[in-house]
């Protein structure tokens, strides 16, 4: 069958209809959008290991935490006691450092939302009961959805590193398959209607 372009015909005063190319064209670029919101979507699952601290400790002078570590130059020194026995700073919320671009101390890479903060405090209270208030060093890994802010982790999880080198990961292999999935499903649609 060769395509045939046809004018619009009416069935309802003020409603044209597309012919069949037309339509299949139409569903294949509505396909095709929806694989591409599928795909931006599924690219805001990251992951990044660093050090966890709670927001009242970094916002205080110089980052000096009530503990005494200097978040932004020693974060490995904040202890749990400071994070998860001190009221104000485990009311504070939580974020994971990342090393500065050219070096010279940390910043913070990710802030957890009301989620993450309530499986972070989950964390360190584990951690409290199995090492101690005294223990220091806290790395972590958290996974969750990217925020539009580009800072706020949504529904963080939080867990103990496989490895100890700060990194960062998106989902890519995810939005690959999802969106490769939903390009195939529009090739396999417009295809379709030509052949039935």
């Amino acid at each position: 069958r060769g395509f045939r372009v046809s004018a619009p015909t009416t069935t309802h005063p003020g409603m044209p209809t597309l012919s069949t190319p037309s339509r299949a064209l139409f569903a294949l670029a509505l396909l095709l959008g929806v694989a591409a919101v599928a795909d931006a979507q599924a690219s805001t699952a990251t992951e990044h290991t660093g050090f966890l601290i709670d927001i009242l400790c970094w916002d205080r002078t110089n980052h000096v935490a009530i503990d005494g570590a200097n978040l932004e130059t020693e974060p490995e020194k904040h202890t749990v006691h400071c994070m998860a026995d001190i009221q104000s700073c485990r009311d504070s919320g939580f974020a994971v450092l990342a090393e500065k671009a050219g070096g010279g101390g940390y910043e913070i890479k990710y802030r957890l939302d009301a989620a993450g903060n309530t499986n972070a405090l989950a964390y360190l209270d584990a951690l409290k009961a199995a090492e101690g208030g005294n223990r220091n060093n806290v790395k972590v890994t958290v996974s969750g959805d990217l925020a539009s802010d580009a800072v706020t982790l949504r529904s963080a999880s939080v867990k103990t590193p496989t490895d100890m080198k700060m990194d960062d990961k998106k989902g890519s292999a995810g939005r690959l398959s999802s969106g490769l999935a939903l390009v195939v499903a529009a090739v396999c649609a417009f295809l379709t209607t030509f052949i039935l």
